[in-house]
């Protein structure tokens, strides 16, 4: 995931430079399911998901959902 620095970026820009507003964020990477990189992880993420909030639609909350796969991502979406 590398932390997601690419990702942080990539919102940080259509955020701020596009005035973008974001309605939910949703995250795919394989290796959020690791043991190895579980908890740096999950840390990331929260932090993650904690700074795009003041830049959420209309002052909602912004959710910010992780998924191992597209396929996983494709399961839930189409509940």
């Amino acid at each position: 995931s590398g932390q997601l620095l690419f990702d942080w970026q990539l919102l940080e820009t259509l955020t701020q430079k596009e005035n973008v507003k974001l309605r939910a964020v949703h995250l795919i990477d394989t290796a959020y399911g690791g043991e190895k990189y579980r908890k740096s992880a999950v840390r990331a993420q929260r932090l993650f998901a904690g700074w795009f909030q003041e830049q959420a639609f209309e002052g909602r909350p912004c959710p910010v959902r992780s998924f191992l796969t597209a396929k996983e991502f494709e399961k839930w979406s189409t509940k």
